[in-house]
């Protein structure tokens, strides 16, 4: 059975929302891993999260959805630790001590983990367009950071920055091997499950490793609380199920882009809200992540165009 094609409207709108959304949640999650414990932080977030989206998806699909197999089942929970546990997980006790610029930089290296594990594991290239996209936008995640980080403070150390490789590398690898999975056929419910995982794993080892008590998430400090109830309505319940969606009908490489888009994000939103002053370095910065984006989505090697446009088949040549 062959899925219908998904409209370009819906697909650009789960685009949109992995770019702002996640670009908004790094500033959140490092406000509230400042005061506050980050396998509390996440943990609450994800299982919060579960919760909503498994009332939603009982309203919006009873008497549609049967329940995912054992295979399935398994495999998004599987999914759910690498990306949300290991990926995410990694990412807020990077952030107690890593300046947003260091993070920018190895966020905007996912786009090569993303086509190196498509090489492995699926067996796919990079077109040249990709190629040209992914240099230009890793340009500008590179003088975005280099720009930012002049104003940035807080100690860190190669075991701060190690957390943020482990995590991209468990993310990119994770959602290439997602392509060869049987997941559960609605994205809702795959999306329910690995946040459900994620959020459960997260929370024990936090308590068992004494990170916080009960006590303490009783007592969080407001500026937490509004932190963890943004991460639970906008980067989970929207944005990841948009994210979901997209590693399902979209390539890799493509779906990748957000790592270029994010830190450009981040930076608009410590400039209108956080005052933060902005420059002639961060406006090429984002004009160069800008164009390297379009690039890698819209862009096809010479090869593929006059196929499409000439609708021929181009001969190989006579060796």
């Amino acid at each position: 059975m062959t899925h219908p094609t998904p409209s370009k409207g819906w697909t650009l709108f789960h685009y949109l929302s992995v770019y702002i959304g996640w670009g908004t949640s790094y500033f959140a999650i490092r406000l509230a891993v400042q005061h506050f414990s980050p396998a509390a932080t996440l943990g609450l977030r994800f299982i919060s999260a579960a919760v909503i989206m498994a009332i939603i998806g009982a309203v919006v699909l009873k008497g549609k959805q049967a329940l995912p197999s054992r295979k399935a089942l398994l495999s998004s929970a599987l999914l759910g630790l690498a990306m949300l546990g290991l990926g995410t997980g990694l990412v807020g006790y990077a952030e107690r001590a890593v300046p947003s610029g260091v993070t920018a930089i190895l966020v905007g290296c996912a786009p090569l983990s993303f086509a190196i594990f498509s090489r492995l594991i699926l067996g796919t290239f990079m077109s040249g367009s990709q190629m040209l996209g992914c240099a230009i936008g890793l340009t500008g995640v590179w003088i975005l950071a280099h720009a930012n980080a002049a104003g940035l403070s807080g100690d860190y150390t190669l075991y701060d920055v190690s957390f943020l490789l482990v995590a991209f590398i468990s993310w990119s690898f994770a959602s290439v091997w997602a392509k060869r999975m049987t997941l559960p056929k609605y994205t809702w419910v795959n999306a329910t499950i690995q946040h459900a995982t994620a959020g459960t794993v997260l929370l024990l080892y936090g308590f068992l490793s004494q990170e916080f008590t009960l006590g303490d998430i009783i007592h969080m400090p407001p500026i937490v609380f509004y932190s963890i109830f943004y991460l639970i309505l906008i980067p989970s319940c929207i944005t990841y199920t948009s994210y979901t969606w997209l590693i399902k009908y979209e390539p890799p490489q493509r779906v990748s882009t957000y790592a270029f888009v994010n830190p450009a994000v981040a930076v608009l939103l410590g400039t209108f809200i956080g005052h933060e002053p902005i420059d002639a370095w961060i406006c090429l910065a984002l004009l160069l992540t800008t164009v390297g984006t379009i690039i890698t989505l819209f862009g096809k090697s010479l090869p593929e165009y006059y196929r499409e446009k000439f609708k021929t088949p181009i001969k190989e040549p006579q060796a």
